[in-house]
């Protein structure tokens, strides 16, 4: 069995942006992984950032720190506002687990370039197996920084007891799911640091649907430094299980201060009969006024994606508005510029409760990106993430369309 997909690695909990003064790699950015868990592959580097300057187009780039080399650039054109979606040419990865950064190359003045997105994309044919990654959270849509430090990252405490990350919910759903990889196919990883160098930042995963912690799941480091973060689970751990919600925990142990830079749940599937895919486009944001999201752009192009897929929106976020129309996906001809309005929308059910919602199947456009975009409220919108689902199979089994709610961790 095989399938044609795409995978979107998001490598950003926070936006980033350059310096005068010399190039900058983002510790809080790394992410490790084997191109060997894909096959039939090929791997691009992707970014939606502005560059400001009127006649120098700079290139983030995708930087190798196993190997102390550059992988792959984007190049974003001078006189780039608002943002754009750019992507470079394909590239090699190293045979084995590389870990990855992004960096952002030095500018003529400071803050010149920003960038709110860097992704690897991973485009396959006839895919028989992959590792899926669904983001578990991203800071303001349009925040930014230029240093490493914890007050760098998406969040951080000094508390010792767990508290929630602010996060989308991820809902596992093993029926849109193929084979499991043999031992263990589930992972939770991220970028954490504790500021004293003595304490530790500890990650788990928590059950939102019957909130409890899930058994067995701990990340934890002692670097006063972001580094990359990973557990892995069989699956079938108490509290980890099909049909419900999941959000991370996070909390200081003994000293200092715990700080996320970013966090993400990933799955190894083979023998591909079917999949659900993740894309972000769209991410946190906390206010009344109308808005289009564009810092998270994606590009859907139908030839990457199995025959036959169907795709939903989902977003994760509360307002004590009740009703009305307030947030959708929209579409435009272009990887920069304002979209169109998509049908279905998502109105809020639980006035003032965290609520995860899907819609209907949603009509891309081949060629299109794709936003978030959010109606004017009354009451203030608060908005964790924005996606767009692609659920796919090889005809063998069915997939229907649905919506869920699920009120209540933040």
């Amino acid at each position: 069995m095989a399938l044609d997909l795409e995978v979107a690695i998001e490598l950003l909990g926070k936006g980033v942006r350059s310096s005068n003064a010399a190039a900058r790699t983002f510790a809080q950015t790394a992410y490790q992984f084997d191109a060997a868990d894909y096959d039939g592959a090929t791997f691009y580097f992707e970014v939606v950032a502005q560059n400001s300057h009127a006649s120098i187009a700079y290139s983030p780039v995708l930087y190798d720190q196993t190997n102390g080399s550059d992988a792959a650039t984007a190049s974003v054109p001078a006189n780039t506002s608002p943002v754009k979606r750019c992507r470079g040419s394909a590239f090699t990865p190293p045979s084995g687990m590389t870990e990855y950064r992004v960096k952002v190359p030095q500018t003529a003045s400071l803050y010149q370039l920003y960038v709110f997105t860097a992704r690897i994309v991973i485009v396959q044919v006839d895919a028989t197996k992959t590792e899926l990654v669904f983001p578990l959270c991203y800071a303001s849509y349009i925040s930014s920084v230029d240093n490493q430090t914890f007050d760098d990252g998406v969040c951080s405490k000094s508390s010792t007891s767990w508290g929630v990350v602010y996060s989308p919910f991820f809902y596992r759903d093993d029926l849109l799911l193929s084979s499991f990889a043999s031992g263990n196919p589930w992972t939770v990883s991220g970028t954490a640091m504790n500021s004293s160098g003595t304490g530790t930042c500890e990650v788990t995963l928590w059950n939102a649907t019957h909130n409890a912690q899930v058994t067995d799941c701990l990340l934890s480091t002692s670097s006063s430094t972001y580094v990359f973060v990973s557990d892995t689970l069989a699956g079938t751990e108490t509290n980890f299980t099909t049909a419900h919600d999941y959000v991370p925990y996070y909390r200081a142990q003994t000293t200092g201060t715990a700080a996320i830079g970013r966090l993400e749940i990933r799955v190894k599937l083979t023998d591909l009969s079917k999949a659900e895919v993740c894309k972000r486009i769209g991410g946190q944001h906390n206010a009344s006024t109308a808005l289009e999201i564009p810092h998270q752009r994606a590009l859907h192009t139908d030839a990457n994606w199995q025959s036959g897929y169907t795709v939903y929106f989902e977003v994760t976020g509360y307002c004590m508005d009740v009703g009305g129309t307030p947030v959708s996906t929209s579409q435009t001809n272009g990887d920069s510029g304002a979209g169109t309005p998509l049908a279905p929308y998502i109105d809020w059910d639980n006035a003032g409760n965290p609520e995860r919602h899907r819609t209907d199947a949603v009509t891309l456009t081949d060629g299109y990106t794709q936003i978030a975009e959010k109606q004017a409220t009354t009451n203030s919108q608060n908005l964790s993430a924005a996606f767009l689902i692609y659920v796919l199979d090889d005809g063998s089994s069915v997939a229907g369309a649905y919506m869920t709610l699920r009120p209540g961790m933040w």
